[in-house]
């Protein structure tokens, strides 16, 4: 691209690595205001350190768009995807010459840690098993260290590509992905449930996550917008694959991927008949069906208000002054009450059936 082209790179996802960090940290500093709520700790905790997590592989991508050569930042984009391993291997050179050597070696333990337990970025987004690497034995995660160690990472790769005074970051953080608690006393438990259960929870924490962003006056509108709209849009997701999974339509992974219109068609033709079946007004069950499959068309893979670009390196985000936000917020936040109101129909109708399926087979 050419020089312009870059510049406003670096300046677009510069501006989304600040946002999703101060996203992040606002969420989990309600949580740790209410670390005596269980509902806060183990499913709202898991959305702010997400962002969290996500502000540090923004940070590393605008190293690889503001440094690298055309082919290597499509690479960033296409083939790294979120592994910041990956990412910090490829920014290596650039961080070695901007960072001390504890903080260099600080960072190396941290991206390892993150490649083994989370190499891509779904531990906290769902309730699948822990990493792909090696699995934990531990049942709590410390809530507020779990903060400073990832505060403290966003803080070094900060370091490597902006200028100017900076807070130091606390070189006795632990630079372990998250840190270990010995107790669920004020801390987030990593859940035994099954599978369709914890997708439940799951999306309650992130549309939970979405009402504390949504109206914590510290962040402005514009800042807020895009963790805002992607929260909403995840929370959709997990109402849909809750409603799919549970039902042994899509395996533990999470199938059918990030598609709205997939998701729905099952559940979907479920509830149509159950209303046919019970003489019910079809008319908001159409409507949720326009608009999911609006939604589904905007956002087919869960990426517009995560990056400032899309895989390809072209804008496709409006600027955050054209949206409306108080109405997507409302809107989004009916269709997962109305989706959350789903899961109690069909969860009625398969406790029916396996009464009847023991009453006629004892």
């Amino acid at each position: 691209g050419t020089p312009q082209q870059r510049s406003l790179e670096r300046r677009s996802i510069s501006a989304a690595i600040i946002n999703y960090h101060n996203a992040g940290t606002c969420v989990i500093s309600h949580v740790l205001q209410n670390d005596d709520c269980n509902a806060m700790c183990d499913f709202v905790f898991p959305a702010g350190v997400y962002m969290l997590r996500h502000a540090v592989e923004l940070a590393l991508k605008t190293i690889v768009c503001s440094n690298g050569n055309n082919p290597e930042i499509c690479n960033c984009f296409q083939h790294d995807k979120h592994d910041i391993l990956k990412l910090f291997n490829r920014c290596k050179p650039i961080l070695k010459s901007s960072l001390d050597s504890p903080a260099f070696g600080w960072l190396d333990g941290f991206v390892r840690s993150a490649e083994c337990l989370d190499p891509s970025a779904d531990l906290f987004r769902y309730p699948l098993s822990l990493g792909s690497g090696r699995k934990s034995n531990d049942e709590f995660i410390d809530i507020y260290k779990t903060m400073k160690t990832l505060t403290s990472a966003y803080e070094i790769v900060s370091l490597a590509f902006e200028k100017g005074n900076r807070t130091v970051f606390a070189y006795g953080a632990d630079a372990d992905y998250f840190s270990a608690a010995g107790s669920g006393i004020g801390n987030c438990m990593l859940r035994r449930s099954t599978t369709s259960v914890k997708y439940y929870s799951t999306a309650e924490g992130f549309a939970d996550a979405a009402k504390i962003l949504y109206g914590d006056p510290s962040m402005s509108w514009r800042e807020k917008c895009f963790p805002l709209l992607f929260l909403l849009r995840h929370a959709i997701e997990l109402e849909l694959k809750h409603l799919t999974c549970g039902r042994n339509t899509i395996g533990a992974n999470g199938g059918c991927g990030h598609g709205f219109k997939k998701l729905w068609k099952i559940p979907e033709e479920t509830l149509r008949q159950r209303a046919i079946d019970s003489s019910w007004d079809l008319s908001l069950l159409n409507i949720v069906d326009r608009q999911l499959i609006e939604l589904g068309n905007l956002d087919k893979s869960g990426f517009l208000f995560r990056y400032p670009v899309n895989k390809s390196l072209e804008y496709k985000l409006p600027s955050s002054s054209t949206l409306d936000v108080k109405s997507i917020y409302e809107y989004q936040m009916g269709i997962i009450d109305f989706l959350d109101g789903c899961n109690g129909v069909i969860d009625e109708m398969a406790d029916y059936e396996n009464d009847m399926a023991w009453e006629y087979g004892a």
